[in-house]
């Protein structure tokens, strides 16, 4: 009976150590639950008030892709527009080219002329010195005939005697 008794003894101390391990193991686990809800509560918390910032951000979003859209437009005017003027500016470049060619062709061509004119300016002096020199021969050989004349005449004087006048 004593063995009876010690194994009861034994099976209540067990029972008891084992009662305890159990009561102290139940507490943790509805101390570790209130902080499970705790938690989920606060990650409620934190989620509504990530999904308004996610809302919130969606609608940045929203503006921002707005805004980008617009400045693409904005961009894309602005590329049309360079185009355009790079078109024009080509198209100047290349009316500016032709017209120096046409001034060179011009400047060539004047040259040439003035060239001309100094040539013929220079023929000009040269056929009026001709002309003088041919005027003052003429009016050597004038009055080499007219001396002659003046000579004859007072021969012709002398000869008949200076009866009769000619005229003169």
């Amino acid at each position: 009976m004593n063995e009876t008794l010690n194994g009861i003894d034994t099976f209540s101390m067990k029972f008891e150590e084992d009662y305890g391990h159990l009561e102290s193991r139940v507490y943790e686990i509805g101390n570790e639950l209130k902080v499970v809800v705790n938690w989920i509560t606060g990650n409620n918390a934190e989620k509504d008030e990530m999904k308004k910032e996610i809302g919130s951000l969606v609608e940045q979003g929203l503006v921002l892709t707005e805004k980008v859209n617009e400045m693409e437009m904005i961009l894309k005017k602005n590329e049309e527009e360079r185009k355009s003027l790079s078109e024009t500016v080509r198209q100047h470049e290349e009316k500016v080219k032709e017209l120096r060619m046409v001034i060179e062709e011009r400047d060539g061509r004047l040259g040439e002329l003035e060239r001309k004119m100094n040539e013929k300016d220079r023929g000009m002096l040269s056929l009026s010195e001709e002309k003088r020199e041919a005027i003052r021969q003429l009016c050597i050989w004038i009055d080499f005939h007219h001396d002659r004349y003046e000579d004859l005449k007072d021969l012709m004087l002398k000869k008949r005697g200076g009866t009769r006048q000619i005229a003169a």
